[in-house]
């Protein structure tokens, strides 16, 4: 029955008051790993999306290459190294080694006419470059003299695909050339162990345009840069481009790490890391 007009209403009394508070707080602790979850879950789609273009520039350089992939690195006989002048600068896929302007840069590597611009697809959502890696490509010799990609967070296998000649020059394979084009590591999450002072002498992930995978170590080891960042699915997996165009989300090992790596989850691709570290997955057969 209601209450009678003009009586007072009811209030809460403290106690369905913190009843009622408790409830929520619950119901919070409940949802936010989940929204946590979900939020990741969007990232890493993004991600792979990001990746898929960087895929899709591949392809179209090879229509305009004769079916060749992009050249781990190529000099540029049109572009100026303000340390080496006249004798051209340095291109790889995301940039040129050109003088500190970041846009002449990004719009000078040899993927760069196939993208819309690299800084905005070579940026993983669910990864931010740290403030000492700025600082650093900022203030260190030689390195400040250039715009460095420190917003790439995606690294190239273009070394174990490619033949050096020298003087910076790289000759790239066919994908046609390919054994296994499937099987085989375009693009991935990358990252480096870096411990500055500028850090406080932690170590952290920096950002890395270039993959070195574990057969250019003699002991099978991941080099101290230039490797794979797990940094999605609890910091475990990477989103991997192959030689065929798709990409799938895989499990970074850190088996072969070296100690100051694995922490960072910095580590390697690799099929069956149970029987030893191997060339699967990274070469071309």
């Amino acid at each position: 029955m209601a209450p009678p007009i003009g009586s007072p209403s009811r209030a809460f009394t403290h106690i369905e008051l913190l009843v009622v508070i408790s409830i929520i707080a619950l119901l919070i602790g409940i949802l936010l790993p989940s929204l946590g979850s979900a939020r990741e879950t969007a990232r890493q789609v993004q991600c792979a999306s990001r990746v898929r273009q960087l895929g899709l520039a591949v392809s179209l350089y090879g229509l305009d290459f004769n079916g060749l992939l992009p050249p781990h690195n190529t000099v540029d006989a049109s572009l100026d190294d303000p340390l080496n002048p006249g004798a051209g600068a340095n291109v790889s896929w995301c940039w040129a080694q050109v003088s500190g302007d970041i846009d002449r840069a990004f719009t000078n590597g040899s993927l760069s006419r196939y993208l819309d611009y690299v800084s905005t697809i070579a940026g993983c959502p669910s990864w931010d470059t740290p403030e000492a890696a700025i600082d650093w490509g900022l203030t260190t010799p030689f390195f400040s003299e250039f715009a460095l990609p420190l917003v790439v967070h995606y690294g190239y296998n273009g070394r174990m695909l490619g033949a050096n000649l020298g003087g910076g020059v790289w000759k790239s394979k066919q994908v046609s050339q390919l054994g296994s084009p499937a099987r085989t590591v375009l693009f991935a999450d990358s990252g480096q162990a870096s411990t500055d002072l500028v850090s406080g002498g932690i170590a952290e992930v920096w950002p890395q345009w270039e993959l070195q995978p574990p057969a250019n170590d003699p002991n099978f080891r991941v080099t101290a840069g230039n490797t794979v960042h797990g940094r999605h699915g609890g910091s475990s997996k990477s989103n991997v481009l192959w030689a065929d165009g798709h990409v799938s989300s895989n499990a970074v090992t850190t088996k072969f790490s070296r100690p100051e790596q694995a922490p960072l989850s910095l580590g390697t691709l690799d099929p069956n890391p149970q029987d030893g570290a191997t060339n699967d997955w990274w070469d071309d057969q």
